[in-house]
């Protein structure tokens, strides 16, 4: 069992994602989910920081250089960081070159603390957005479609949090209409 100690939660909390959960289609487990990341955003927060942390340094950020910043750096590069969390992967993508990132995420706290990061960089926009909700992809396609940006991103990014989403046909579904050609 996965525990967590922090005085935010009552002890002992058990995460969406712990070995214990027997049906993660259950679709009250995308609320639970988004009500323990609302939870645990400030503390997630102090562990990220601004630049990431060791983790992000050393791995994450070297692999997602590799993987997209030939998509991002197009002139005019339009990206979408779903489960932004506290923005970082937002920040990252707008620094290598996208013109626009939307970063989406289902918790209002991670929001909130993803914008107060970025609030000097106009590039990116903060969505609510829950990845397991078809009524919120079909809104953000509609409005992708009538801004006309053709609904289409360069790159598509959900970065460690995959583990996280009660149930991923909606997302699966979802992406490729909004997906560039050419995009990643």
């Amino acid at each position: 069992m996965l525990m967590v100690s922090s005085s935010l939660l009552p002890q002992p909390f058990l995460l969406p994602h712990s070995p214990l959960r027997s049906n993660m289609s259950d679709p009250s487990l995308a609320g639970q989910a988004l009500s323990t990341w609302d939870k645990l955003a400030p503390w997630w927060d102090a562990g990220i920081t601004l630049n990431g942390n060791k983790y992000w340094q050393v791995l994450q950020e070297p692999s997602l250089s590799r993987l997209l910043s030939s998509h991002v750096s197009k002139p005019y590069s339009r990206a979408l960081d779903l489960a932004t969390g506290t923005g970082l992967c937002a920040r990252w993508l707008a620094a290598r070159g996208a013109h626009a990132v939307l970063a989406a995420d289902g918790s209002e706290k991670m929001l909130e603390i993803a914008s107060g990061w970025s609030r000097d960089d106009d590039r990116i926009k903060f969505r609510r957005l829950d990845v397991t909700a078809q009524k919120d992809w079909e809104g953000l396609i509609r409005e992708e479609e009538e801004q006309g940006s053709g609904g289409k991103f360069d790159a598509v990014l959900i970065n460690m949090a995959i583990m996280d989403i009660a149930e991923i046909e909606t997302l699966a579904a979802a992406v490729p209409k909004l997906l560039r050609k050419d995009g990643m």
